[in-house]
């Protein structure tokens, strides 16, 4: 039993340092995720070599039997078959992540260009810098280098600076703004402007002045390198167009944001 604790614990260590998120991320530069079985077995057989040299320098092969030999040997020789499918399985799946149903977005002509958390994911990621984190290592992994979207000054946000990647800044012009710069609960009366007037007076002034009037009649700066409409509220689709009117009447150039 200890000599199958001994290999647990080499094999524990050896794959826990390939599979920590730094030495990932290196390895999706250079290595498909179909290879990462190979890579693993690789690294399985050297902890073999390693817990025979151990057998040999330390115990001495006399007072090793031959059925801790073969059990130990049989234990290695699962996790070497068990680990890699499973590791090979894992790296497809989140690579398939990515992928459209006939192929790669990039196969498809259609590179991903941005990332943005959504509901609940999105309001508990501006706070949470453990899950900001998160989602931006996640982001910085995908193909294409997509940039990372959500409302500046978050954790989304500085998530994204430290892992290298381009933010891009969102406002809503159909949602209350509390004096801190987040939005207003759904939960509470007045957080979606159903007035057009009041919406289309919100996306002018984000576009033009980069501030907001918040729920308490507070002025606060809130930058907006792009403004989202919720599709879910009612007449969104009539709302979308005649924020866009209006946007233009007041000479701004509406155009795709670009990643690049």
């Amino acid at each position: 039993m200890w000599i199958n604790g001994l290999l647990a614990l080499q094999f524990a260590v050896i794959h826990s340092l390939i599979l920590l998120p730094a030495t990932r991320r290196r390895l999706n530069r250079w290595m498909p995720a179909e290879f990462y079985g190979c890579f693993f077995c690789a690294a399985t057989c050297v902890s073999l070599l390693v817990t025979f040299a151990d057998w040999q320098t330390i115990l001495g092969l006399s007072n090793v039997t031959l059925n801790q030999i073969t059990s130990g040997l049989r234990f290695e020789l699962w996790t070497m078959l068990a680990v890699p499918l499973l590791l090979v399985a894992t790296a497809s799946s989140a690579d398939s992540a990515w992928r459209g149903p006939n192929g790669s977005l990039t196969d498809l002509g259609a590179p991903l260009m941005h990332v943005k958390p959504h509901g609940a994911l999105y309001n508990d990621a501006i706070g949470d810098a453990e899950l900001a984190d998160i989602i931006a290592r996640v982001t910085a992994e995908a193909p294409s280098s997509p940039a990372l979207m959500g409302m500046a000054n978050t954790e989304l946000d500085f998530a994204a600076q430290r892992h290298g990647l381009r933010f891009v800044a969102e406002a809503f012009i159909d949602r209350a703004y509390e004096p801190d710069g987040t939005l207003v609960s759904r939960t509470e009366h007045g957080a979606v402007h159903e007035d057009l007037n009041v919406a289309t007076t919100q996306a002018v002034r984000l576009a033009t002045e980069g501030r907001v009037t918040a729920r308490s009649g507070e002025q606060i700066s809130v930058r907006a390198d792009t403004l989202c409409i919720h599709g879910d509220t009612p007449g969104a689709a009539a709302k979308a167009r005649a924020v866009r009117d209006v946007l233009e009447s007041h000479g701004v150039n509406i155009r795709a944001h670009s990643m690049r």
